[in-house]
């Protein structure tokens, strides 16, 4: 299904009755479909496919921020005559769902955020040798950033590497097949995509910072974080929880960073808990 708006063709699906629920990205594939059941039984799941990310969404070939994405999202909602909806989000898409909160409070319910960061961190040095330097305590991040790299030059074992990184260290070790899954339908088909067109997406998720702006979001919000997850640092989710004023985190043990495939039922029965409102007192 589709909706003209913004000057493109929105994709979207819709699974499941009750409460509108926002969960974009990566809406046309399977792997959303699995995490959408989740919630299903007890809401209206609507998905999103966002620009530029190997989906069925059609914008001309230009730039693009991740408000803009908000914006796409809430021109959907609109479109299916729903004022406001839940939104949950993982990674960068609940970049999105900050920036929704933020520009368009009227349109967010209850936010969660998992997985996920405030965005560029202004106050790290610009000069590449001192940014250099300050990664240097940053193993991990060392690492991701060269399987990207290399994943972005076109070298499948640097999308496999990076696919790696997805999920836990114990959760690989269970399962290495969880790395095929992270090939297959996460980095696999973004960096398929000409250098130009995922350069896009990847730049808007390098441009945006909600940082000095989590003031703004009135929603009462889910911050979730896992200990297994190796691409975010855990003072981005205790950033999020400090500086938006209704927020509550939740730390689960052992989580790696994709729990769309990881740990589907564990993080949605938390998030449903929260939608339903047994987290309140503790905002």
């Amino acid at each position: 299904m589709q909706v003209q708006a913004n000057g493109g063709y929105i994709h979207y699906e819709v699974v499941g009755e009750g409460p509108p629920l926002l969960m974009p990205s990566h809406a046309s594939t399977t792997r959303w479909r699995a995490v959408a059941a989740e919630f299903a039984g007890e809401y209206t799941v609507i998905g999103v496919d966002f620009r530029d990310a190997a989906g069925l969404t059609r914008f001309p070939p230009e730039p693009f921020t991740i408000e803009d994405l908000a914006a796409d999202c809430l021109a959907v909602l609109r479109a299916l005559g729903h004022e406001r909806a839940h939104f949950v989000g993982l990674s960068h898409s609940a970049l999105v769902g900050q920036a929704l909160a933020i520009e368009h409070p009227e349109g967010v319910d209850r936010l969660a955020l998992t997985m996920t960061t405030p965005g560029h961190d202004a106050h790290r040095p610009d000069d590449p040798q001192l940014r250099a330097i300050e990664d240097q305590k940053l193993t991990v991040e060392d690492e991701v950033g060269e399987a990207l790299r290399r994943a972005q030059a076109g070298d499948p074992e640097g999308v496999r590497r990076a696919a790696e990184f997805l999920y836990s260290q114990a959760a690989v070790a269970r399962d290495p097949k969880l790395v095929d899954a992270g090939v297959e339908q996460v980095f696999g088909p973004n960096f398929a995509q000409p250098p130009e067109v995922r350069g896009r997406f990847w730049a808007a998720i390098g441009r945006f910072t909600s940082r000095g702006r989590l003031d703004r979001i009135r929603s009462r919000t889910l911050v979730v974080t896992g200990s297994g997850d190796r691409l975010v640092r855990l003072d981005d989710a205790w950033t999020l929880w400090r500086q938006i004023p209704q927020a509550t985190l939740v730390a689960l043990d052992g989580v790696g960073h994709d729990w769309w495939i990881e740990a589907p039922a564990r993080v949605a029965a938390v998030v449903k808990q929260f939608l339903r409102g047994s987290f309140d007192a503790d905002a």
